[in-house]
């Protein structure tokens, strides 16, 4: 099944219109997509039904998008929806973010705390994480001591 899933898989992408092309909906973007799904349906139907069986209960398991091309091969010049190209220096480094757990920990700390992280620099941030990486983790209430706070 696996070794089917991955042959389908590669017959798929063959064609198939990118994130661009879906998104700005350049001139000839329609008919491409709709020749290539016309092509396809079976083998993304049988793909699909693969895909269930070997990753049951797995919420994404059927989802082509995860699959689809990034790169665009159709002139986006008199698209739909004209897109911003937008650039990233090269020295800005990867956002410093928090789980839930951390945020509660922090509000545990000081009540106000989780609130004023979204107001913080990247490298504030980064130092209150890793202060919080060095403090032992709460412990967790056992249910007598929830019923009896």
């Amino acid at each position: 099944m696996a070794a089917r899933s991955k042959t389908l898989l590669d017959q798929i992408l063959t064609g198939m219109p990118s994130q661009e092309e879906m998104r700005k909906a350049p001139p000839g973007a329609v008919d491409k997509h709709m020749g290539w799904e016309k092509r396809n349906k079976p083998a993304i139907m049988e793909w699909k039904n693969l895909q269930l069986r070997l990753r049951p209960g797995e919420r994404e398991a059927a989802n082509l998008e995860r699959h689809r091309p990034a790169s665009s091969t159709l002139n986006m010049d008199n698209a739909v929806v004209q897109g911003k190209a937008i650039y990233i220096p090269d020295n800005v480094g990867s956002t410093v973010t928090f789980s839930d757990a951390e945020l509660d920990q922090l509000n545990a700390l000081k009540p106000g705390l989780r609130d004023s992280v979204g107001t913080m620099s990247n490298e504030q941030r980064q130092v209150v994480k890793d202060m919080l990486a060095l403090m032992p983790a709460p412990k967790k209430a056992s249910a007598r001591e929830r019923l009896e706070a």
